[in-house]
């Protein structure tokens, strides 16, 4: 009889304010792990996260996630050409597989009720071309992509300014 050792998988969730609020939902409903049994979820959550904070933040963790799940890129769009963005994306998930073999999640740039950065009309079209992108890499790679459409700026409970503080 041959007896297999459950270990714990990691999976690290990392990203703008969205990974912070998600993480105190978590807790407030006593799930930081969100369910998932013999998975340890630790949360990287950070207000205003840009791109260039994620090689990082993962590293600082000094964790080898099994799973990697990135949401980032939104507060990009409009200080940073959307190629240039999406040439640096591309970089650094590369680098992500390389360094942590972890299976790296994506998780699509979603609308917003305010741009922050320029033109909302503008700013949507950026987050598709790089959405659309990214899906596309993230299969090439191995990785997965997240697709975020049912978060609709049109639905403003979904948004911290209408989350318990």
């Amino acid at each position: 009889m041959i007896i297999q050792e459950c270990k714990e998988k990691v999976v690290l969730i990392v990203g703008h304010s969205f990974v912070k609020w998600a993480e105190r939902r978590a807790e407030a409903a006593w799930e930081p792990n969100l369910g998932l049994r013999s998975t340890n979820v630790q949360w990287y959550g950070k207000g205003g996260m840009k791109w260039s904070q994620i090689l990082p933040a993962v590293l600082s963790t000094g964790l080898r996630p099994d799973v990697l799940l990135i949401h980032v890129g939104g507060n990009d769009l409009g200080l940073q050409r959307s190629v240039d963005l999406l040439s640096s994306m591309k970089e650094d998930i590369s680098a992500l597989q390389k360094i942590t073999s972890a299976t790296v999640m994506f998780s699509s740039i979603t609308e917003r009720c305010v741009w922050r950065w320029g033109d909302g009309r503008k700013l949507n079209k950026a987050r598709k071309f790089v959405d659309s992108a990214m899906a596309q890499f993230m299969a090439d790679t191995g990785g997965v992509f997240i697709d975020n459409k049912e978060i609709k700026h049109e639905r403003g409970e979904l948004f911290s300014a209408y989350m318990d503080k």
